[in-house]
Order: C-alpha cells, then sequence, then structure tokens
C-alpha cells in the first residue's frame, strides 16, 4: 500500500511522487538548472535528496514548489543547461562518482 500523497509538496516526497501530482512543478527544477524531470533517479530520490545534490537549499526548493502547487506563476522557459550534479554528493557511494585525479575517465570494453 502506498503512502498517500501530502496536500503540498514536502522534503520527503520523491520527486516522481511531486511531478506526478503536481506536473506544474516542471518548470520550477529547469529554472533551478536541475534535470529532475524525466531523470532516473527521480522514483527514488527526495526532494531533499535532489536539493543537496545540486547544491540548492532544500527548504527554499521546497518553499518555491508549495507556490506553484498552489497556483503561483512558474518561471517561463527558454531555460539554461542543468547543472551537473556536485561531485560531493557521489562520495556517499550512492550513484555516479566523479572523474579520477586529472580527468581520465576509463574506458569500459
Amino acid at each position: 500500500m502506498t503512502a498517500a500523497i501530502p496536500s503540498v509538496p514536502s522534503p520527503d516526497l520523491t520527486v516522481a511522487e511531486a511531478l506526478a501530482a503536481w506536473p506544474v512543478l516542471v518548470p520550477v527544477f529547469l529554472h533551478r538548472r536541475m534535470a529532475c524531470p524525466g531523470c532516473a533517479m527521480a522514483p527514488f530520490m527526495t526532494l531533499r535528496e535532489a536539493a543537496e545534490s545540486y547544491g540548492v537549499d532544500a527548504d527554499a526548493l521546497v518553499a518555491d514548489l508549495i507556490a506553484a502547487a498552489a497556483g503561483a506563476a512558474v518561471p517561463a522557459g527558454p531555460f539554461p543547461p542543468p547543472l551537473p550534479h556536485r561531485a560531493e554528493a557521489a562520495d556517499d557511494g550512492v550513484g555516479v562518482s566523479a572523474p579520477p585525479p586529472g580527468g581520465a575517465v576509463p574506458s569500459v570494453r
């Protein structure tokens, strides 16, 4: 049994749950240069985790998402390209790690 979706976006909601409940949130992520809409991790990553992985203040992100879900004006595109995830976020052993020192990435065959 799945948990009920709250009436407003909350930091512990997954990105996918938030986007399914409030499609109007997509431009908020894109405006902040977050590639969350369409990301393979969206079903697993909470709004708080997504904010942390981009170095964005989670409380500020959630406040913007709540405002958009309540009908506030959302940013209009075109939007700049998304930012890469912070390298420090990969140090937890989850996700993609940063390239090794020197920038060389070993090839995989």
